[in-house]
């Protein structure tokens, strides 16, 4: 894991695809600081808490903002911190831990836990006490001498994200609401995820951090836009591979290249998740 300070007082980490980890951040006030998720284990988070605590001594990690209620962001745990969730993100972890909604990946857990994880092990650390339920559209949080805003909304990935603002340096944390949907083992795309990135250039951040990927500045967030925009006019209408094959052939003459099918079927799904749900 590696360090680095994207401004002062912001201190985030690289994101590990071993065990999906993503980046983990603590952005810091006079008065106390916040942690950005609780990481995809407690030796992940406790491998972040020791190494930020060596370059940032003395440090008040006070309370801990969830993304969203994936594994990977919560089975951490939250330390001495007092956890804040959406509704709907906590909604999400009682689902999974019920059996009854499975946003698991088994490989990620393997390679985090070991070969004898099983799904159980992550609720060992992970259930909070001190809960602070966030359920307005934008709460704001004073850490003394630094504002950060709190902007709740739905995603293809996840229901009730938290993405965490900090005006004056102009970045924001957009965990994975940019990120796919996925169910029954398809990942998908709709036309919700054009909503968020509007909302997102409103904030005119000059960085957009997500959890498993580079950040983006505003022209690559307008660029990522666009080329789903592109890639929507290819697949309008059309709910099953097949019939993307046969649109892409009788328009271009060939067969599309693996990764840009890959692309297109995407949204594919999210045309056909979007039919079934008669939208």
């Amino acid at each position: 894991m590696k360090l680095y300070d994207m401004a002062k007082g912001i201190c985030c980490s690289d994101y590990q695809v071993r065990g999906c980890r993503p980046l983990l951040a603590v952005i810091a006030g006079e008065e106390y600081s916040v942690r950005i998720d609780c990481g995809a284990s407690p030796a992940h988070r406790l491998e972040y808490e020791k190494l930020y605590l060596q370059m940032h001594p003395g440090s008040n990690i006070k309370k801990t903002v969830l993304t969203h209620g994936h594994w990977d962001h919560f089975a951490g745990g939250k330390g001495d911190t007092q956890l804040i969730m959406s509704a709907a993100a906590w909604e999400d972890i009682c689902a999974q831990k019920k059996g009854t909604k499975h946003t698991f990946s088994l490989n990620g857990m393997l390679a985090e836990y070991g070969a004898d994880c099983l799904p159980d092990h992550i609720w060992q650390s992970s259930i909070p006490d001190r809960l602070l339920h966030v359920d307005e559209k934008v709460t704001e949080l004073d850490l003394g001498g630094r504002r950060v805003r709190l902007h709740v909304l739905d995603s293809d990935h996840a229901s009730g994200n938290i993405l965490i603002e900090v005006p004056r340096e102009g970045i924001v944390f957009i965990g994975d609401a940019i990120y796919l949907g996925e169910e029954a083992d398809k990942w998908f795309y709709t036309r919700k995820i054009h909503s968020i990135i509007d909302y997102m250039k409103q904030m005119d951040a000059k960085w957009y951090v997500g959890s498993h990927r580079e950040p983006m500045n505003m022209k690559e967030l307008i660029q990522f836009d666009q080329h789903l925009r592109q890639l929507e006019e290819m697949t309008d209408g059309i709910h099953t591979e097949m019939m993307m094959k046969k649109k892409y052939i009788e328009k271009y003459g060939s067969m599309p290249k693996p990764v840009l099918l890959e692309e297109l079927m995407w949204l594919v799904n999210g045309n056909r998740r979007q039919l079934y749900e008669g939208k």
